[in-house]
């Protein structure tokens, strides 16, 4: 059995998410990630790999966050049938290819 983890995965992935919004991808350095989210160097390639699998997590957590929240947002002020289709409706107003395009959290392109 693995030793716990002696810091708060949910607040270092938030961090983690700030360093790629504000940086992006490419310009963001593993020392400015583990600087940002409060862990050593060593400590963030055990807890999370490298910097690719970084922001992966990091992505699933944004868009869990996203979507369970949208979810939330749409049941609590819709009956199901039309909180179905404004989650939809927002989605696609969302990807509308007249606006232009912004990849979340920066700049990664895989």
């Amino acid at each position: 059995m693995g030793r716990p983890r002696a810091f708060n995965e949910a607040a270092a992935l938030d961090a983690a998410m700030d360093c790629f919004w504000r940086d992006g991808y490419e310009a963001t350095s593993v020392r400015d990630l583990a600087a940002r989210m409060g862990i050593n160097g060593p400590r963030l390639y055990n807890a999370f790999g490298d910097k690719r699998l970084l922001f992966h997590e990091v992505l699933r957590r944004y868009a869990d966050r996203s979507t369970r929240e949208r979810i939330t947002r749409f049941e609590t002020m819709l009956p199901s049938k039309e909180a179905i289709r404004a989650i939809f409706g927002e989605i696609i107003d969302r990807f509308d290819r007249r606006r232009p395009a912004r990849l979340p959290l920066g700049e990664y392109r895989h």
